[in-house]
């Protein structure tokens, strides 16, 4: 089980990093490119919700793990 966890923590971490990563490579791009910032910003906008998503759904089997322990 302690692997499975180290795992997911992994991922989280991978996912929050990747996200972090992404944003401010966008708003770069944003700023040396502003007649594309409608572009970027659903870019942008798409790289919060999935950040969301991933985090929630590991949280999800966090929680449910937790509660069948």
């Amino acid at each position: 089980m302690s692997i499975i966890n180290s795992i997911t923590d992994a991922i989280i971490t991978l996912i929050t990093v990747g996200a972090g990563f992404r944003c401010m490579y966008i708003v770069f791009q944003m700023i040396y490119d502003p007649d594309n910032k409608d572009t970027y910003i659903k870019q942008l906008r798409n790289t919060v919700v999935a950040f969301v998503l991933g985090i929630s759904t590991l949280s999800i089997k966090t929680i449910i793990e937790a509660y069948y322990r």
